[in-house]
């Protein structure tokens, strides 16, 4: 928000500042709002009123209101003091609940929720943290030349294996404008599905549209292509992205002198069909006599 936002908790209100930072959906936030009065029974039985100061309260597309976030631990410990301010959800729903806030917020149109830390999301907290510094610097910075040919090698296999890459981009794109691009959604990576510390599970798509409509590589029952098939596409110089290939043939091994450089799990050391041929998600995407797939 370009602003100075202030938290007590590095473990569950600053993971609830990153995710507030990054989904469209919240328009403003703002930290230690004005308190308000929550009305309930002690657990004794007596009623009690308490001013209370929430951590946040947040604005977003469609509704606004306070937000309390609390370790998962810390709202056991407080349903077990006072159930009356505190308790869970029904199973199906999960989450917690506050009735005293919800009834201060409902006749105003607001809303009151409890955010616990076993919402958070930690793959997305580590993503974040790992793209701080690119997330601040000014992607018009990165060259038109990397973004173009970084988008050419993922638009030719979307969902390239993010460690390959950078390798087949070393010479002529860092790894600092790979992520800087990255942090700017000039290329789309779901920052929920891996660690981006860990390339080799991340997959790298032109935008969020195109990872939507790709199909996985290993999706459906494929259909076997002989070897002899294969054989004569490599000699007539016919170049097929390995993720279609993968999908079309699982026999594809090493004919031609052709061997895919990226596995998922390890080749086996004979095959797994008893025609010879080889299963499609023992491959990664990859283009033949292409740096994507090595001869």
């Amino acid at each position: 928000m370009g602003v100075t936002i202030q938290f007590e908790s590095h473990r569950v209100e600053l993971a609830g500042i990153y995710e507030m930072e990054h989904d469209p959906s919240v328009l403003e936030y703002f930290d230690q709002p004005p308190p308000i009065k929550l009305t309930y029974e002690s657990s004794t039985g007596r009623k009690m009123g308490v001013w209370h100061t929430p951590d946040f309260f947040v604005i977003r597309d469609r509704e606004a209101g306070w937000e309390e976030w609390k370790t998962e631990e810390g709202l056991q410990r407080l349903k077990d003091r006072n159930p009356n301010r505190y308790f869970p959800k029904p199973k199906e729903q999960g989450g917690w609940d506050c009735p005293p806030g919800v009834a201060y917020a409902a006749p105003l149109g607001l809303y009151y929720h409890v955010r616990s830390s076993a919402e958070i999301d930690w793959t997305f907290q580590r993503n974040i943290q790992f793209l701080d510094d690119y997330l601040r610097a000014d992607p018009s910075t990165i060259p038109a030349s990397s973004r173009e040919t970084a988008r050419a090698h993922i638009s030719a296999v979307p969902g390239l294996c993010l460690d390959k890459l950078l390798q087949v981009t070393k010479a002529s794109i860092s790894a600092d404008d790979i992520f800087g691009m990255i942090a700017a959604n000039i290329l789309y990576v779901n920052l929920h599905a891996a660690p981006l510390a860990e390339p080799s599970r991340v997959e790298v798509y032109s935008s969020q549209e195109a990872a939507t409509v790709a199909k996985p590589y290993n999706a459906g029952t494929p259909q076997l292509l002989s070897p002899v098939k294969l054989k004569r596409w490599a000699s007539r110089g016919v170049l097929f992205p390995l993720c279609h290939l993968a999908a079309q043939a699982p026999n594809f091994r090493d004919f031609a002198g052709i061997r895919p450089s990226c596995t998922r799990g390890s080749e086996p050391s004979q095959p797994t069909t008893n025609d010879g041929t080889w299963p499609a998600d023992r491959l990664c995407r990859g283009v033949p006599n292409t740096p994507y797939g090595a001869r």
